[in-house]
């Protein structure tokens, strides 16, 4: 019995080290430094694109998200070389949902933020068309009406 539990065991790990050392896990990481990329040219392009304080903060965000992505990228190229394979999937797998989560909240405030910027510009639109009408309705005009509450 004690043959065939070894003999299980090297199979299992032979087993786990050809999932780790083939093709599959080499695309896994491949796509993972693209996924990284792709961040950080969005992150850039969005610092470019807006410029108010929240949007600096979202950004910080995404960059300290890109970096500790290839941090831990290069550490799980590392591990991998060193066959520690149970303790580099838990860290790759707590990685992925970390970046999930990450991405996910990024997203859905890039996307408020978005919105926020479309209605100023409406209102500075809507101001502009007003100024062009009639410029001196916003010397002589009344306040406008108070809100009720």
């Amino acid at each position: 019995d004690f043959q065939t539990i070894s003999n299980e065991l090297i199979s299992a790990t032979k087993g786990v080290n050809n999932f780790f050392a083939g093709q599959k896990m080499t695309k896994i990481i491949a796509n993972l430094e693209h996924m990284t990329q792709t961040l950080s040219d969005s992150a850039n392009q969005i610092s470019r694109i807006i410029g108010d304080g929240r949007a600096d903060a979202l950004l910080t965000d995404a960059r300290d998200t890109v970096r500790d992505a290839k941090e831990t990228i290069a550490h799980l190229k590392q591990e991998l070389e060193k066959m520690k394979l149970a303790e580099t999937t838990g860290k790759a797998n707590k990685l992925i949902d970390d970046i999930s989560r990450r991405s996910k909240t990024i997203t859905t405030e890039v996307q408020q933020t978005s919105e926020n910027l479309r209605r100023a510009s409406d209102n500075l639109d809507q101001l502009i068309q007003r100024l062009k009408a009639d410029p001196s309705d916003i010397l002589f005009s009344d306040p406008p009406p108070r809100k009720k509450r």
